[in-house]
């Protein structure tokens, strides 16, 4: 009940934005499954829903507010993969705080929700508790961080953090998308290159991509021919002759 009262208050509201988040046992739709689904469709306000509730009209008002709704990912092809394989959700319209953020920031490693969380929201570190907990879960059953998987944290140690996620998740989407906004040479590349991409990418995951091999025999070749025919010209120039000799 409250699931789906928090839904339709989701589907009423004014924002035409909402932030999805889900927690899951691994990293692809093939190799583990859903735990819960984070949402949040106003400022400082969400939920955590777990994915053993989920029935048909709970889905059925998940497909109405995706569809009615931007919505909002911090690394959209994976959670899109996700829900697209273990529900068949559709999302028309999504955006995504980390392509977003590669926009104003190209350092490799700054992109994390955790990292923007810290930097951009005022909940900072909010899942050091959390990480604690797992600590001492893992030591207490002697189980390795590599061999440790979401789906033992109970719910109500999970649903606050879980749900932070997607708070956090709007909350850089209100900073992020009007400052990329205010550059057109970066909002042409967001819009035009980074999201229809991002649905190629997750498309290709799920699918794969077709390969002539006799096409790729034959490149092979051409390209060698290309690079060998390349290194023959800088070898006309004295300079590099020179420099080999050294």
């Amino acid at each position: 009940v409250d699931a789906m009262k928090f839904l339709w208050d989701a589907l009423n509201h004014d924002n035409k934005f909402v932030a999805i988040d889900c927690e899951t046992t691994g990293l692809y739709p093939r190799d583990g499954y859903i735990l819960g689904i984070s949402v949040s469709y106003r400022k400082d306000h969400g939920a955590y829903i777990l994915t053993d509730i989920i029935d048909e009209e709970i889905e059925r008002l998940f497909q109405l507010l995706f569809d009615k709704k931007t919505v909002v990912f911090h690394n959209a092809k994976f959670d899109i993969a996700m829900l697209e394989y273990h529900f068949n959700f559709k999302f028309p319209k999504f955006e995504d705080t980390m392509l977003l953020h590669y926009c104003l920031e190209e350092q490799p490693g700054t992109h994390g929700l955790k990292q923007l969380a810290i930097k951009y929201t005022p909940y900072g570190d909010y899942e050091k508790e959390l990480h604690e907990w797992i600590d001492g879960y893992r030591k207490s059953h002697r189980i390795l961080k590599a061999d440790f998987t979401w789906d033992s944290v109970p719910y109500d140690i999970m649903k606050t953090y879980a749900a932070m996620d997607a708070i956090c998740t709007l909350l850089l989407f209100e900073k992020l998308y009007p400052a990329v906004q205010k550059n057109m040479n970066l909002w042409n590349v967001y819009i035009d290159i980074l999201i229809p991409a991002c649905r190629f990418l997750t498309d290709i995951q799920d699918v794969g991509v077709p390969f002539d091999k006799n096409r790729l025999s034959k490149s092979t070749v051409l390209m060698q021919e290309d690079i060998d025919n390349a290194v023959d010209k800088l070898y006309e120039f004295n300079s590099v002759k020179t420099f080999e000799d050294i």
